[in-house]
């Protein structure tokens, strides 16, 4: 009777200590949505998935708009890892504090000290003076005299869609260097060399590449090319690869509508800024009606659950350009992609459309697309035998499944090592597939 008595007392203080848990965390879920501060994405993971899912709702419950924006998220990820990995990297809020959130719950430590949100607004940028502005961006990470001088490389990210805020920052940079400056033309090319502007949506035409020694080589002076910044100055889209498939791209009105459905309409933490004191003290706006911090704290839950398992390193997404391609699509003229719309049901007559695409099409935004739509039907078993023998023989088929195992369907790898091995290729790519797969099997 005394050991029943004793399990029976074991028993009531756990449910006693699992109640005072579940109501210290809900506690400290309702003193993080009540506050001013945002929750940072570290303290957001430190809260178990039933806490967040009894309080707020399912954090694993992705929508639609979720799936195809988190997988956005990976690319850009992907693409700043691969070509960005000693810049700093300030990411412009409120509208990228989702996508700052994704790449901190990826980051190491190392790269987590490069990545900065920078809640700069496009009231803010207007109404801030250069002094103040100069202030609010080096409090961020920015040291304007390096940069001037080539010695800091920084990466400027937005959701779109004419990159103002960027004109207006750059226009206060080029202000610090005089018309009279005997250095002046060299110090302009350092700011356009070491900014790299990238918006998610961009209209125009990129130009950015080139506009500062375009301009220079006339002889325009700093008001000049102010001025004709505003009107000739374009920036890149980021990323650069992979876009067609979530119908991102078209007219410049349907690219706002992306952006506002994806991005903009997502719930909002805090006010916007206003603008910012020459001492560095800022001004927000009067707090908008969809300001909704509990759903928030969710969508911050959702993202923590999501992108914690790519921390720091690992494979984001096959849609990627292969190492050797760098170069072509460096120099590749810029071309509005291209959005291919297949049916939703899978038929010979759409799988041959795809083989077709992936073999020959000269654009890589396209071949990525429709190799996408065939790694996505891997996961169908009754398609194995038609996806491994139309693609037994494409090496760069074969690349993407050693770059990128670990996202494929265990059982697609299997069959495809199986029929592969069987076949005896000789064949590099295929070979380093095969090293990839048993490593993967323990082989």
């Amino acid at each position: 009777m005394i050991k029943i008595a004793n399990v029976v007392f074991f028993i009531a203080s756990l449910l006693v200590s699992s109640g005072s848990v579940e109501a210290r965390d809900k506690s400290s879920i309702d003193a993080l949505t009540r506050g001013t501060e945002r929750p940072t994405i570290q303290e957001v993971s430190q809260f178990p998935v039933e806490v967040v899912r009894s309080n707020l709702g399912d954090p694993l419950a992705l929508t639609a708009r979720d799936q195809t924006v988190y997988k956005l998220y990976e690319l850009m990820v992907q693409e700043l890892r691969h070509k960005y990995s000693d810049s700093l990297i300030m990411i412009f809020g409120r509208d990228g504090e989702e996508f700052y959130d994704a790449y901190m719950a990826m980051a190491s430590r190392e790269e987590a000290s490069r990545i900065k949100l920078f809640d700069a607004s496009r009231p803010l940028s207007r109404n801030s003076s250069d002094r103040a502005l100069m202030v609010y961006m080096q409090a961020h990470g920015m040291r304007i005299n390096d940069i001037i001088a080539g010695r800091q490389k920084v990466v400027w990210i937005d959701s779109g869609s004419r990159g103002s805020i960027y004109i207006t920052l750059l226009a206060v940079l080029i202000r610090q260097v005089p018309d009279t400056d005997p250095q002046r033309s060299q110090k302009l090319r350092n700011i356009f060399n070491m900014i790299s502007p990238k918006l998610i949506v961009a209209w125009g035409h990129p130009t950015a590449a080139n506009f500062a020694d375009t301009l220079i080589a006339h002889g325009t002076t700093n008001a000049d090319l102010i001025g004709t910044m505003f009107s000739q100055l374009y920036f890149e889209q980021i990323p650069r690869n992979g876009r067609a498939e979530f119908g991102i791209d078209g007219d410049d009105a349907s690219k706002r509508r992306w952006v506002v459905d994806h991005i903009e309409h997502i719930p909002k933490w805090g006010p916007r800024t206003q603008l910012v004191r020459d001492s560095g003290v800022v001004e927000y706006e009067a707090p908008e009606p969809h300001i909704n911090k509990p759903a928030y704290f969710l969508n911050q839950a959702k993202v923590a659950q999501h992108f914690a398992r790519l921390r720091s390193g690992a494979r984001t997404s096959p849609v990627v350009a292969d190492d050797d391609e760098d170069e072509e699509i460096e120099e590749r003229t810029h071309r509005r992609p291209v959005v291919i719309s297949l049916p939703a049901g899978v038929s010979m007559d759409d799988f041959a459309a795809l083989i077709k695409i992936v073999r020959e099409s000269e654009s890589g935004e396209v071949r990525d697309a429709a190799l996408q739509r065939v790694l996505v039907m891997t996961k169908d078993p009754e398609l194995y035998p038609l996806i491994i023998t139309n693609f037994a023989d494409s090496a760069r088929f074969a690349h993407i499944v050693h770059k990128f195992t670990e996202l494929f369907n265990r059982k697609f790898l299997q069959a495809y090592y199986t029929f592969i091995k069987a076949k005896g290729s000789s064949d590099g790519a295929h070979l380093r597939m095969m090293r990839s797969c048993e490593i993967l099997f323990g082989k």
